[in-house]
């Protein structure tokens, strides 16, 4: 803001479904400049005039501080898909909308995303959010870029599995990776198995594709190192 002279605003929102939902305002990046840099994590309050939950599976509210799905309310919300009765009765529930985000808000009512619910995995009965084991990874100095997607295993359910493509004239190790995640998560979130890959699929949008990650190892190479 000081180099360009200008403000900042974020916004989120489910675009067609429900508009704008959340903003962090000009005023939030001031005050985590201020003193208060975790601001930046979030992606604001409720905008005006939008109402918002995070609730579990049954609708119920979660306490403060813990990740639920986001459920807003509003007059941008629509009435429902055309045609397509399931996927409205999923999205739309007593004029509540949900498209599958995952977060949590603080005390002060800032929104803090982890994801989407169809990412999440569940490691003998313990939610693991992806979100929270890329932005670990992305702090490791030799990596350019992570994904990590849920493995299906007979004892624990699903297992943990992060892609990882290195930067430029930068080496790491599995064991670097894991050791690195280890200081950081819980032992349960730490991955099983890490595949060392040249890029990760993406598409037109820079939107990593993990449906195609699921699939590995019959679609994409991998460093024999793995």
């Amino acid at each position: 803001m000081d180099t360009f002279g200008c403000e900042f605003l974020q916004a989120f929102g489910a675009g067609t479904e429900a508009g704008l939902q959340a903003v962090l305002t000009p005023e939030d990046h001031q005050r985590a400049l201020a003193g208060e840099p975790h601001i930046l994590g979030s992606v604001g309050k409720p905008s005006y005039g939008v109402t918002m939950r995070l609730v579990d599976e049954e609708m119920r509210d979660v306490p403060t501080g813990t990740v639920g799905e986001v459920a807003t309310r509003s007059d941008q919300v629509m009435d429902g898909y055309l045609d397509m009765p399931t996927e409205t009765a999923r999205a739309l529930r007593d004029g509540w909308f949900r498209a599958g985000d995952m977060g949590y808000q603080d005390e002060q009512g800032y929104l803090y995303l982890h994801g989407r619910n169809k990412d999440m995995i569940v490691r003998g009965g313990e939610n693991v959010y992806p979100i929270e084991i890329e932005t670990v990874l992305a702090e490791h100095p030799a990596v350019a870029q992570s994904a990590v997607v849920g493995v299906p295993d007979e004892h624990w359910g699903e297992t943990v599995r992060a892609f990882v493509s290195r930067r430029a004239g930068r080496d790491t190790s599995v064991a670097e990776l894991a050791d690195h995640c280890a200081q950081r998560l819980a032992k349960y979130k730490v991955p099983a198995e890490f595949v060392l890959v040249d890029e990760l699929p993406m598409n037109a949008s820079g939107k990593v594709l993990k449906r195609e990650l699921r699939r590995w190892p019959e679609n994409m190479p991998a460093d024999p190192a793995r």
